[in-house]
């Protein structure tokens, strides 16, 4: 851009300077203030135009009814303080601004702001006092409530958005927050899935709030809500030892395999045991999880089980009820174990989600918590670019194991 297109340029703001225009720092506030306000009248301007589809005084290329029909005078909040806009109208009514939407008292940055730090588990009442030390201005909590509000509808149409056929590893886990719950203080669990692609790639299939306790009863509502927008196989399912949900994956996804997380089990099993044994009985359960094959695994679960079975008779009897789905890994090549053995893949997420809703004791309500989750997962999801490591090999593998259930679905493959 040249001297001459500036909105200020060099030589204008030394000839300010020596005139004795800007001496302080409100001058130049002031300054930038009137500058932002003409270029946001310009931008303004622009989007009447591509409305129209001609600029001012084009005739030639109207070809269209409806014409400008002057300005209205709106004052918005900016990082400059509050400023006079002129939004300029259409005779129709029909133009709608993007820059600066109906019912807007800001720019959309400062929105953007307020969003990025509720984003981050910032409380309403903190963000006020964070605005005041930015921008110099008083913004009620109940203003900042409202600016979030929006979120709600956009949560809405993500969570109702179509979903693949296909997904060729699914993971689900959960983390608790505090919720206040008709005047009480209630915990509740926030259930992320996280699907697989074709194509390698996550995709977060959604969460969900459950406050009425984990059933089969409670995930058979969720597995339907995957399959009415559009879900149709799932290979491999990869969860936590959940009340239920087996039984309501296999109801919805009969062909998928479900793969217990092994590093829960390992948890679970060593919860209760004496500190000065638990190094000795976690490496006698490494024979068990680490072994080259399934046989090999149920031998080193047998002199387990002889072993620590006078003291601990639970930690055995526990892996061979559940021996079904924590052993489906044993059927696959190293880089789908290391996959699917844990939920790892998800676990991480929940962490960037836990790191957000730390800062609220309690949320005042289940749509508050729902927003700070949504804003949470959109964030993180935007880094979900290429595929997961060593993608091509598993995704060979995975179509010779599941041959007959992808053979419908090969030609829109990647």
């Amino acid at each position: 851009m040249s001297d001459k297109n500036e909105l200020l340029n060099e030589e204008e703001l030394l000839r300010l300077y020596r005139s004795g225009q800007l001496t302080t720092q409100e001058d130049v506030k002031v300054l930038m203030r009137n500058i932002l306000g003409k270029a946001v009248g310009t931008v303004l301007k622009g989007e009447l135009d591509a409305h129209l589809g001609y600029e001012k005084y084009d005739r030639k290329r109207k070809k269209t009814a409806n014409s400008r029909n002057g300005t209205s005078s709106k004052r918005v909040k900016t990082q400059m303080g509050e400023m006079e806009v002129q939004i300029p109208r259409d005779r129709e009514g029909e133009f709608e601004p993007v820059l600066i939407k109906k019912g807007d008292r800001e720019l959309a940055f400062f929105g953007d702001h307020i969003l990025m730090l509720y984003a981050k588990g910032v409380s309403t009442r903190d963000i006020t006092e964070v605005i005041k030390e930015l921008y110099n201005y008083e913004i009620s909590a109940e203003t900042v409530s409202k600016i979030v509000s929006r979120v709600q509808g956009e949560s809405d149409a993500w969570h109702s958005r179509p979903l693949e056929a296909v997904y060729m590893m699914v993971f689900s886990d959960g983390l608790f927050a505090k919720v206040r719950v008709e005047g009480s203080i209630k915990t509740v669990c926030v259930h992320v899935i996280i699907g697989i692609r074709s194509d390698g790639t996550k995709d977060c299939l959604g969460f969900w709030i459950n406050t009425e306790g984990e059933s089969a009863r409670y995930w058979l509502k969720v597995f339907n809500d995957l399959r009415n927008r559009g879900v149709e196989r799932i290979l491999i399912y990869c969860t936590d030892n959940l009340a239920g949900i087996s039984e309501a994956i296999l109801a919805n996804f009969p062909e998928a395999q479900i793969q217990k997380c092994v590093v829960h089990q390992i948890r679970n099993s060593t919860k209760y045991v004496s500190y000065n044994e638990r190094k000795e009985l976690s490496e006698d359960l490494k024979g068990i999880y680490k072994a080259a094959t399934e046989a090999e695994a149920i031998l080193a679960l047998d002199k387990f089980d002889e072993k620590w079975s006078t003291k601990y008779p639970h930690i055995a009897k526990s892996w061979r009820k559940n021996w079904g789905e924590l052993s489906v890994y044993f059927r696959y090549s190293p880089e789908i174990r290391r996959l699917i053995y844990t939920t790892n893949s998800i676990e991480s997420v929940n962490r960037g989600i836990r790191r957000r809703i730390k800062n609220h004791n309690a949320f005042p309500t289940i749509e508050s918590l729902g927003k700070v989750v949504y804003l949470a997962l959109i964030e993180m999801s935007e880094k979900w670019k290429g595929p997961i490591p060593y993608w091509g090999l598993i995704r060979a593998q995975l179509r010779v194991y599941f041959e007959d259930i992808l053979e419908p679905y090969l030609t829109g493959m990647n």
